[in-house]
């Protein structure tokens, strides 16, 4: 509808679209308005990253990471990239992958930000890197009950 309508091309709908999409595992449809948008900010970008991870589709969520980082229209990795790229890490046992986040979180100021540490630790915890997960648990300086 959106698509007939003209709206496909609208930063916002084209968002909503392909965090729908993503909820309900249509991931060709997913892809084909992330494919046609003319304008993508970092909210399409980690849609498109998150639509793949929680459909289990690791290996695409990384290389649209790889993507966006590679772009050059100055998108910055934020929380939200970050929380949703760490537990595919930690599914695939991916500790590689992980740290490489867990660099960029770093050389971002990310890595104290509470939910992304929570991720670090989980990922890994499921990695079994347990004094990684161990070092960082007690480095937070922002705990609270969750953790």
């Amino acid at each position: 509808m959106a698509a007939k309508i003209g709206l496909i091309g609208d930063v916002f709908v084209g968002n909503a679209l392909i965090a729908m999409y993503g909820k309900c595992e249509l991931i060709e449809e997913m892809l084909k308005v992330f494919e046609v948008m003319r304008e993508r900010n970092l909210v399409s970008w980690n849609s498109i990253v998150c639509g793949f991870s929680v459909n289990g589709f690791s290996h695409e969520s990384f290389n649209f990471f790889l993507e966006m980082m590679s772009c050059d229209v100055g998108l910055i990795t934020d929380v939200a990239t970050l929380v949703t790229l760490l537990p595919v890490c930690a599914a695939e046992v991916d500790v590689e992958m992980g740290r490489l986040v867990h660099r960029l979180a770093i050389k971002l100021g990310l890595n104290q930000e509470i939910m992304v540490n929570h991720a670090l630790v989980d990922m890994y915890s499921k990695c079994w890197y347990l004094s990684e997960a161990q070092i960082l648990f007690d480095r937070n300086n922002n705990r609270n009950v969750v953790s």
